[in-house]
């Protein structure tokens, strides 16, 4: 899943990535970085917020 991919998601389901981070627990930097490194985990973490 690209950041592309994340921001799309988040827009269908009238969400921020600030938002979608705060969320998860991080920051939205911590965020963009982990989804540029495809850390799975982080991604996992992504696709049960933003099914």
């Amino acid at each position: 899943m690209t950041l592309s991919d994340v921001k799309i998601r988040a827009i269908k389901h009238n969400m921020t990535m600030t938002v979608l981070a705060s969320k998860i627990g991080y920051s939205r930097e911590w965020m963009y970085k982990k989804i540029k490194e495809n850390d799975t985990e982080f991604i996992k973490k992504i696709k049960n917020i933003l099914p």
